[in-house]
């Protein structure tokens, strides 16, 4: 009696492919196969999620399994189909030399036994691979011709369900399109990709799930599994032509679609000035922490504080947190800079802008900048940045040492005022934030009680308290975009609140003293 044949089973599936078994159901499959003609498997070779048209070499399972071919340590290669060793005759080739110079014959589950060694099997894998391509090819012009005639009647072409809509891709789907519109306006406003994740995260807002994994999670009767946002992905949503309903046909936008898009033409043209910036930065955003950390202004030298913590002169066992101003450790100074606790600026910072708020008649006052000066104000910020490296470049040239400075100290201020800008154009986005956040009544109470020449108040202390509140609700990076736009906190030496100076900005026409 002959010893058993040494089989090798191999599985593979395309990523796209949802009508093809997974790879653990086709090595099931092979394996009572291998039982039924009594061979002896030796080794399982698989490749997910991987095209039957990828060059062998990106195919680590083909290739283990060729490698043991050649090596004599197989007789005879189990699948599904044909189709699953490869769909072209490049890729086909190189297995059908391994198993004629090995003597290795394949066997499959609807084609049965081919000795690739004979006349006969040679014939009938070229047949069948024939056929396979031509059936791929046949299919592939069916789908661009539907796919043309979708874009002649301006409607998208989907593959698998979009964000932020249904999977006709039309259709929009309330808490994604919600969720899109407010990432779309915070980007544009000047907002960073980690608040935007972060925000999506608390806010129970995940990414598409593949078709390939609701199918297995049916299979597997379980909760499918919902991929992570990454800032790859949060990119891409806010890149997509289809979401701001504009049609896309070969890689190309080709025109408006005929379906309401939940961002604008125009707003599409602004994110890809935006997020091809060279300027912009791709590395994870620090959140913000503390209130007027880097906002604080050191009454004595004119630079930013930052809160840290000193050393509790009553209780050793605690830190207290401050602001403190940093040009101490930069370098020597003889003169002493501001330091004071944060609890009491934060507090004052608070209750200066819930004053500020009660001051507006009528929410209208609030009206935000235009938001569509974010994108031409970010490219001239980028050309004037990529100026100054420029003049960097340029500072050995002999002759152009005297010329620096100048131009330096013009690059320099244009890049403060642009900077401003933006500062400005996301603190008044914030205040329109936190306008939203002050209920109907709370507006409806401020016209009441607010005498007709608007110099005093009636008793408002429950409406300054909503204030407060709305605002401390904010996320804190708008909290510092309304306090930027809003007001300059200087703190000088000394001691007590007088040293607070808060002097809201000259177009708010108030000026207010801690």
């Amino acid at each position: 009696m002959s010893a058993p044949l040494r089989a090798a089973i191999y599985a593979r599936i395309s990523k796209e492919a949802v009508d093809v078994p997974k790879i653990e159901n086709q090595e099931a499959l092979c394996a009572a196969m291998a039982e039924d003609f009594n061979y002896t498997v030796i080794g399982n070779y698989a490749d997910d999620a991987i095209s039957g048209y990828k060059p062998v070499k990106n195919r680590p399972g083909m290739d283990a399994l060729i490698a043991d071919v050649l090596d004599g340590k197989i007789d005879v290669i189990l699948a599904r189909e044909q189709t699953r060793f490869a769909r072209s005759d490049e890729y086909r080739a190189r297995l059908v030399r391994a198993s004629r110079g090995a003597g290795a014959v394949w066997h499959t589950k609807f084609e049965g036994l081919t000795d690739p060694g004979t006349a006969d099997g040679k014939l009938q894998i070229g047949i069948r691979g024939e056929f396979a391509e031509f059936e791929s090819a046949r299919l592939s012009e069916r789908v661009r011709a539907a796919n043309d005639a979708r874009i002649k009647h301006g409607k998208p072409i989907v593959t698998r369900r979009p964000f932020g809509y249904e999977a006709d891709g039309v259709t929009q789907n309330e808490k994604e399109a919600r969720a899109l519109r407010w990432a779309i306006d915070h980007l544009l406003a000047g907002g960073k990709t980690y608040r935007v994740l972060k925000q999506f995260e608390a806010d129970n807002i995940t990414p598409v799930i593949s078709r390939r994994e609701l199918t297995a999670a049916a299979e597997e009767n379980r909760e499918p599994v919902a991929p992570r946002w990454s800032y790859g992905t949060i990119d891409g949503i806010l890149l997509r032509p289809g979401n701001y309903g504009l049609l896309v046909h070969r890689g190309k936008v080709v025109g408006p679609g005929s379906w309401e898009g939940i961002g604008t033409a125009d707003e599409y043209k602004r994110m890809l000035t935006l997020m091809r910036d060279p300027t912009r930065s791709v590395a994870p955003s620090r959140e913000p922490k503390h209130l007027m950390s880097g906002v604080l202004v050191c009454g004595t030298c004119g630079g930013p504080m930052f809160r840290t913590t000193q050393a509790n002169r009553h209780d050793k066992t605690k830190r207290l947190a401050v602001y403190r101003c940093i040009a101490p450790k930069k370098k020597a100074s003889p003169m002493t800079h501001a330091c004071i606790m944060q609890a009491t600026v934060d507090t004052a910072v608070v209750n200066a802008v819930a004053a500020r708020f009660l001051m507006v008649r009528d929410r209208e006052e609030l009206t935000a900048s235009d938001t569509s000066e974010v994108g031409v104000v970010q490219q001239m910020l980028s050309e004037v940045r990529a100026a100054k490296e420029e003049l960097v470049s340029l500072l050995g040239t002999p002759g152009f040492k005297a010329q620096f400075a100048k131009k330096s100290n013009e690059l320099n201020a244009e890049e403060e005022r642009l900077q401003a800008r933006l500062d400005q154009i996301a603190g008044d986005a914030a205040k329109q934030g936190l306008a939203g956040a002050l209920k109907a009544e709370f507006w409806a109470r401020m016209t009441e009680h607010r005498p007709k020449n608007g110099d005093g108040f009636a008793d408002m202390t429950n409406t300054f308290e909503e204030v407060v509140a709305a605002f401390g609700a904010l996320p804190l990076d708008q909290q510092k975009a309304i306090v930027k736009s809003m007001m300059t906190v200087t703190v000088g030496r000394g001691q007590g609140m007088g040293r607070i100076k808060i002097v809201v900005h000259a177009e708010q026409g108030v000026v207010l003293a801690a």
